[in-house]
């Protein structure tokens, strides 16, 4: 009962047949009404096959009313649509809520790789209905997965133009920034079709202004930004996170600019793991400290945590003050 109520509201913007619905909860009594109440053109592009909608959803909870605000991209004959950020409150759980509907959500496709929410009439979904049918070791349904990705891929390409179109938008929450086309089935075609969608999405989003920095927002590409190298993090529990990693970004922004928000390390990581140029890491770090400060110290704790890595770093680089205050290695 909690997840179709989640994602009633989904399934109405999905479905143009189904105006109204209610949920009843038979063991404690409870029920939550749904309605559309309007569904209006917000944004048209001159040339483009595709226009912004939002959908307002009434909602009835136990006699409590609210709107529930859903924006979405949309062919103009209706048959492809994706969900966008954001997520109206309360519904925006990304982590339990399917990237494919068909019409009606196909539970399992939670972690597709993607947050954004996908619909087309024109997919054929698997017999379970719990994905659509991705290309795989299959010649029986190629015809059927080949059509599949055909229209994925128009999909996606609806996407992209939307944003590359209206730059403005593309700073997109956390959520939506990253990339995870995991896959973790033995079949080489699906796996392949997997790393295309990783690399599609990585390469697209790589070029969109969307980190926030005290620049405004700008794409990893840009010059003057940087991440800390996600090794870092990966290295500390949570608690040696919060002791730490503000004394590294206070030595990091000497040297670079960072995200104005945390996360983003991770983020990037996803998109592209080998470009070292998109990175900051402890190295270069403490490589460029001159002088003693009041954080060196709390700097020093880190790297005495880190173990040999840290030893490694105090051995090649002048962080020890001497009885001067001069740092030595």
């Amino acid at each position: 009962a909690e997840t179709t109520t989640r994602l009633m509201p989904y399934a109405l913007v999905f479905n143009d047949r189904i105006s109204k619905c209610t949920i009843y909860n038979r063991i404690n009594g409870n029920s939550t009404a749904y309605s559309k109440s309007d569904k209006r053109r917000v944004e048209n592009f001159d040339g483009k096959p595709y226009a912004r909608f939002i959908t307002i959803i009434n909602v009835i909870a136990n006699g409590v009313h609210s709107n529930v605000e859903i924006h979405s991209i949309e062919t103009l004959d209706g048959k492809d649509r994706i969900i966008i950020p954001p997520l109206p409150l309360g519904f925006d759980d990304v982590n339990k809520i399917p990237s494919h509907f068909l019409f009606f959500p196909m539970l399992g496709t939670e972690n597709f790789g993607t947050n954004f929410i996908f619909h087309s009439s024109r997919l054929f979904p698997t017999e379970p209905r719990n994905s659509y049918l991705l290309p795989q070791d299959n010649d029986g349904l190629m015809t059927k997965y080949k059509q599949n990705e055909l229209v994925l891929d128009e999909l996606f390409n609806m996407l992209f133009d939307y944003y590359r179109s209206n730059p403005t938008k593309q700073a997109l929450p956390l959520d939506f920034a990253n990339v995870s086309f995991d896959y973790d089935g033995d079949d080489p075609i699906t796996q392949r079709y997997f790393e295309k969608l990783q690399t599609l999405f990585s390469r697209e989003f790589e070029c969109w202004k969307m980190i926030p920095s005290k620049n405004g927002f700008v794409s990893i590409k840009d010059d003057d930004i940087t991440v800390l190298d996600a090794e870092i993090y990966l290295s500390l529990t949570e608690e040696q996170q919060a002791a730490y990693i503000p004394t590294v970004e206070k030595y990091a922004n000497d040297i670079t600019t960072l995200p104005s928000e945390n996360g983003w390390s991770k983020v990037v990581k996803n998109w592209a793991p080998e470009e070292s140029d998109y990175y900051t890491t402890l190295q270069e770090i403490c490589s460029n400290i001159k002088n003693k400060t009041k954080e060196l110290k709390n700097l020093l704790l880190l790297l005495k945590e880190l173990g040999d890595a840290g030893t490694q770093i105090l051995k090649t680089n002048a962080l020890l003050p001497n009885r001067d205050g001069k740092l030595k290695s």
